[in-house]
C-alpha cells in the first residue's frame, strides 16, 4: 500500500499540467500513488496524461466526463489506496519534499489532517529550502480548528494545502460548488478532529489571468452566499459569537460586492437572489456584524432602507471608475 495518493484534477491545463505532474513524480518520498483525473479535456491534456502513466508505474489515470473540480476530486478519493490523500491542482506544483516532510509531521504529531502553507508565484519557481520540522500545534477541538481557520485566513481554508485521511474525504466529499473548499471546512471543521499544523511552505499556486478568481460574474458566484450562511450557523452552533459576527461582517460585504458584480452584468436574476439573501439576514446583520470602515456606512443606510445599500453600494462604484484615471 502507498503511503500518500496524491490526486491531480486535470482538465485543460496541457500547457502546464507537466511541471505539475513532474513536481509529484520527483518527490524525495518514492512510495506514492499518483492518479491524474481527467474531467473531460478537450485540449489534449488527457493523452498527455496517458503518456505520464506509460512512463511511470505509479501513475494511475481516470478519464470521465466533464463534472468538476470536486467531481474530478472525489473521483480520486474513491480510486486512492494510501490512508493519506494529498490534493494538487493541474497547474500548480509541490516542493520535492512535500510528502515527506509531511509523513514526518504525522509521525510527530498524528492527525486527520496535517495543514501546511502556500506560496503565491507569478511562474514555477523553486519553493524555500526546509529546515528542521518545527509542529507551530494542534486543534483538537471544533472550537479550535475554526479559530485558527479565522487567524490564518485563505491558506488554512484550501484543500490543496492538506493532508487529510482518506476516510474522512470519504464520509464528507467536496460538494459540486463555486466555493467547495471554503463549504468543505465549514463541514468538516465542526467535527472533533485532530489536526497538527507546520509552517512549511510546500505548495506553489501559481497566479494565471484565465483562473476562477480572474474571470468576470457568473451567477455561480453566488454559492458564497450558502457558504457563509452555514458558516454562520455552525459557528452559532458551537457558540463562536465573535467568530460568528465577523462572518456575518463578511456575507454583508459579499451581498454588496455580489450585487455591484451582478448590476453591472445586468443579471437581474442574481440581483434578485441577492436582494432575498439580505433580507433573510438583515437582522443578524443589523445587530451582529462585525463591519469596520466604509462598510459602516452601508450598514447605517441598510437601518432604514432594505435595497438602498446596494444601489449606494453600485454608485461608489460607479464614481471610483469614472475617477481612476486612464
Amino acid at each position: 500500500m502507498p503511503k500518500v495518493s496524491i490526486i491531480v484534477p486535470i482538465y485543460n491545463v496541457k500547457e502546464y499540467m507537466s511541471a505539475a505532474v513532474t513536481s509529484v513524480i520527483n518527490q524525495s518520498e518514492k512510495d506514492i500513488e499518483i492518479i491524474l483525473v481527467d474531467d473531460g479535456s478537450t485540449d489534449g491534456s488527457g493523452r498527455l496524461c496517458d503518456q505520464f502513466a506509460e512512463s511511470d508505474p505509479r501513475i494511475q489515470v481516470i478519464h470521465k466526463k466533464n463534472g468538476g473540480l470536486s467531481s474530478a476530486r472525489n473521483a480520486g478519493v474513491i480510486s486512492a489506496h494510501a490512508d493519506y490523500v494529498l490534493f494538487l491542482d493541474g497547474d500548480d506544483y509541490i516542493h520535492p519534499r512535500t510528502v515527506e516532510r509531511l509523513l514526518e509531521a504525522i509521525s510527530i504529531a498524528p492527525a486527520d489532517i496535517v495543514q501546511f502553507q502556500y506560496q503565491e508565484v507569478e511562474e514555477t519557481v523553486n519553493l524555500p529550502d526546509l529546515a528542521q520540522i518545527e509542529i507551530i500545534g494542534q486543534s483538537h477541538t471544533a472550537q479550535e480548528a475554526f479559530s485558527r481557520l479565522y487567524e490564518y485566513g485563505g491558506v488554512y481554508a484550501s484543500g490543496c494545502t492538506k493532508l487529510i485521511r482518506k476516510q474522512l474525504l470519504i464520509e464528507i466529499p467536496f460538494e459540486n460548488i463555486r466555493h467547495e473548499d471554503e463549504m468543505w471546512c465549514t463541514r468538516v471543521f465542526q467535527r472533533d478532529l485532530t489536526i497538527t499544523y507546520i509552517p512549511d511552505i510546500l505548495y506553489g499556486y501559481i497566479m494565471r489571468q484565465g483562473s476562477i478568481i480572474h474571470s468576470q460574474f457568473r451567477p455561480s458566484m453566488l454559492d458564497i452566499l450558502e457558504v457563509r450562511k452555514q458558516r454562520i450557523e455552525a459557528l452559532n452552533k458551537l457558540g463562536l459569537e465573535g467568530l460568528e459576527s465577523q462572518e456575518i461582517g463578511k456575507l454583508f460585504f459579499s451581498l454588496l460586492t455580489l450585487y455591484r458584480a451582478a448590476e453591472y452584468a445586468h443579471d437581474d436574476m442574481s440581483k434578485a437572489k441577492i436582494i432575498h439573501c439580505f433580507l433573510e439576514y438583515k437582522h443578524l446583520i443589523m445587530h451582529k456584524a462585525s463591519i469596520q470602515g466604509k462598510l459602516k456606512l452601508f450598514l447605517l443606510v441598510a437601518r432604514i432602507r432594505n435595497t438602498f445599500p446596494f444601489y449606494l453600494y453600485c454608485l461608489v462604484g460607479k464614481v471610483q471608475r469614472w475617477r481612476k484615471p486612464k
